[in-house]
């Protein structure tokens, strides 16, 4: 069936879902060389505001059940995105889990209030921020979203995550 096809995809940093994704979406369709990679992110940040109305989302970690509402969400393994953003402050790279941050669903004005939380790492002490890990996770959303990983978009809901454990190898001089 056309769309339900199953498609495997790997990302170094993180993937985003939701509003993050819509984000993504617009800066590349922009010519990033005139208004630079950082600036083109944050302007549609603000620019985007009232784009997305959020979702219900049904989600599992490691085969434990949530469900919610959702603004954002982003897992990855990694702190920082979009240019310099601390979306997922507790991810260490080496551990083994991937690293969950999601947004609740909330008004514009309090986005407004404290979008310089995702520069600095406090976005964890919003209250609408849900923070978790696991090594598996399992993501329905109605209605469907986007998801971008590492700023490329790969489709839309449902999305499963499953860590790679050791399966980069780096050398550092």
């Amino acid at each position: 069936m056309r769309g339900k096809r199953k498609k495997k995809r790997y990302f170094v940093n993180h993937a985003g879902i939701g509003y993050d994704a819509l984000v993504v979406k617009k800066a590349n369709r922009q010519k990033k060389h005139r208004l630079g990679n950082r600036f083109s992110y944050f302007f549609n940040i603000l620019f985007l505001l009232n784009a997305f109305r959020g979702c219900s989302i049904r989600f599992s970690i490691d085969d434990e059940e949530f469900s919610s509402s959702m603004y954002t969400m982003n897992v990855g393994i990694c702190r920082y995105i979009g240019g310099g953003m601390m979306m997922i402050p507790y991810a260490i790279p080496d551990d083994g889990l991937l690293e969950v941050t999601m947004i609740r669903k909330l008004n514009v004005w309090r986005i407004i209030t404290n979008l310089f939380k995702i520069y600095n790492g406090n976005i964890v002490k919003v209250p609408e921020t849900v923070i978790t890990q696991g090594e598996k996770i399992d993501i329905h959303t109605d209605p469907v979203v986007w998801l971008e990983a590492d700023g490329e978009m790969l489709g839309h809901s449902p999305f499963s995550f499953r860590i790679v454990p050791k399966s980069l190898l780096m050398v550092i001089p």
